[in-house]
């Protein structure tokens, strides 16, 4: 049907292809600017509620990805200007930003960036600029990675809750946020190794590229006077003055001038330095370049490239509901993915899918589900894996069902292992006069139970089940990266690590720009061009209210609600279902 279309139209079509034939040839620029967005969408929204937000949606990560990988592939580009806001993304994005700039830097182009606000993230995009520049009241929040976690161990005895925690080693440390007052020795080693890596990835860059030392970076907050004088900052001028002299070679020198200027009262002297001060470089919109790659890119029949889909897999693991078909943001439910997953399978026109990971992991039953879909999805068409800011416990083992899997240089991954609780809240009950009269008890049926102890022998079921899921976790990851016993060992047991010690220990195949891993899928369908497409998760209504109306999140962090809000969470955990969780309740900074 479209290739009809594609034909009914075609005068309309070639129309078109000769007035932006035309205009190109008309474009005499060579300089571009662009702004990097403060925040990516992550999911789609109803037209109504894009009404009622009032906003326009901010472009999806793999949309500006692609604006980037339009620029590096024009050659009229000999210039590029890039303005950083505060940025609310991760690191990993940070990093493939990074890389495809990197790219453009290749071709001989000259990149200028500015900002005036943020924190260790907009330093280090910084860092792959030619020239940089802030205003004279920039300031950069500082905060390398650190851990700050809190314990409830002695709330729990407060309040006479027992925590009764099956775990598949001595790293996989959930459970010790409400057992003990610290961390253990072993998930404290695990840690301070995870940050020490995480800190090198971070800043060996700024300090390589700029000669900032980690004294510096360890001030809390760096201003942009302060940065000028240690040869960070080129220049200081407003972002206004930037973004409108940006053609200009130096256009924090060009603003200092043309402000001493502006200073004389004779105007025709202005008019005089302005005229003899052209700028040095012509401007190339955007919209310019989007019109070469379609020229480029015309077809008589339409376009009929081969998709690459992008799955995201975002959020906790859960089973979901199975009348909800549609994946919802900030969470992967077993039901909406497999149904996903299917939709993938049966589309032909799909010849390869992505799987962009950013999970911490949940339900065990409901990884291995999702995992033997990717698996039967990778039989007709070929799924690769990216793990984002984060890829632990469940979500490596989701990962484990791509033929290869990448990753930038900075994130959190690993957490192999497994890890039960069960919450006693007798004490608790009793407190308030509660009790509670069993009938009809059975054999191990006191696992499903809230109150009470657990028996001996069962006791032994759930370490016999906790060691039953950890070795089908570590057979997954052992046949899908074919790596030694020996080397699995010493990666399980619930550690986690950056990028880099995975990498070498075999558990991935590379770290990369999200785009590297379209370019080696492409390479491998034998595809000449490909569409991307997104699979765009529904809006998630009831997490973005609880995240962003300022009277909620409010409410949930007063402090005379904490001791009510742990008892809660616990009660709410104490359906002790398996799961693979990667970390404690702690602030990872910068993620």
């Amino acid at each position: 049907m479209k290739r009809i279309f594609a034909i009914l139209f075609l005068p309309i079509r070639l129309l078109f292809l000769l007035l932006r034939s035309f205009f190109l040839l008309l474009a005499r620029g060579n300089h571009v600017y662009l702004s990097i967005p403060s925040k990516f969408n992550d999911s789609y929204k109803s037209f109504f509620l894009r009404k009622l937000q009032g906003e326009e949606d901010p472009p999806f990560f793999t949309e500006f990805l692609a604006r980037l990988y339009m620029i590096q592939k024009d050659p009229r580009v000999q210039y590029l200007s890039i303005e950083i806001p505060k940025l609310s993304f991760g690191f990993a994005e940070v990093d493939s930003i990074c890389r495809e700039l990197e790219k453009i830097k290749k071709n001989n182009v000259t990149i200028q960036g500015f900002s005036d606000e943020g924190d260790l993230k907009s330093l280090y995009l910084l860092t792959v600029c030619d020239k940089r520049y802030s205003s004279e009241t920039g300031e950069f929040h500082s905060i390398l990675p650190s851990v700050e976690s809190m314990f409830f161990g002695e709330v729990a005895k407060k309040w006479n809750v027992k925590v009764d925690v099956f775990q598949s080693g001595p790293y996989k440390s959930f459970g010790e946020m409400f057992t003990r007052k610290a961390f253990s020795k072993e998930a404290k080693s695990n840690l301070v190794d995870l940050i020490a890596n995480l800190k090198e990835s971070m800043i060996s860059r700024i300090i390589d590229n700029t000669g900032l030392d980690e004294a510096k970076l360890q001030e809390p907050i760096l201003n942009s006077g302060n940065l000028k004088e240690l040869g960070f900052f080129h220049g200081l001028l407003e972002k206004e003055n930037f973004k409108s002299n940006f053609l200009h070679s130096d256009p924090a020198e060009f603003t200092r001038e043309l402000e001493i200027q502006s200073t004389d009262k004779d105007e025709k002297a202005k008019h005089t330095f302005i005229k003899k001060n052209k700028p040095q470089t012509k401007s190339l919109s955007e919209g310019s370049i989007h019109s070469r790659i379609s020229v480029k890119n015309f077809q008589i029949l339409g376009n009929h490239d081969p998709r690459i889909a992008i799955l995201p897999l975002k959020g906790q693991i859960v089973s979901g509901k199975p009348e909800e078909n549609e994946p919802k943001s900030g969470v992967i439910e077993g039901y909406s993915i497999r149904n996903t997953i299917q939709e993938l399978k049966e589309d032909s026109k799909i010849k390869a899918v992505i799987l962009e990971i950013d999970s911490p992991g949940g339900s065990a039953s409901e990884s291995e589900k999702i995992f033997q879909a990717l698996k039967d999805l990778d039989k007709t068409k070929p799924v690769y894996a990216y793990m984002s800011n984060t890829c632990a416990s469940g979500g490596y083992y989701l990962a484990c069902a791509a033929r290869k899997i990448f990753s930038g240089s900075i994130g959190i991954v690993g957490s192999i292992g497994t890890i039960m609780m069960r919450f006693n809240l007798e004490g608790l009950y009793s407190k308030f006069g509660v009790t509670k009269d069993r009938i009809g008890f059975y054999p191990h049926r006191e696992i499903f139970s809230d109150s009470g102890k657990l028996s001996k022998e069962s006791i032994n079921f759930l370490k016999k089940e906790i060691s039953r899921v950890e070795n089908l976790f570590l057979k997954r990851v052992e046949e899908a990266r074919n790596i030694g016993e020996e080397t699995l060992s010493s990666m399980s047991g619930g550690k986690v690590f950056a990028p880099k010690s995975f990498f070498e220990a075999g558990l991935s195949d590379g770290m990369v720009s999200f785009l590297d891993v379209v370019e080696e899928l492409k390479t491998l369908i034998k595809a000449r061009r490909i569409n991307l497409d997104y699979r765009a998760p529904r809006y998630n209504m009831k997490l973005a209210m609880r995240e962003n109306i300022p009277f909620l999140s409010k409410m949930e962090s007063l402090p005379v609600l904490e001791d009510l809000k742990i008892i809660t969470q616990l009660a709410e955990n104490s359906n002790n279902k398996i799961q693979h969780i990667s970390l404690p309740a702690m602030q990872i900074r910068n993620f």
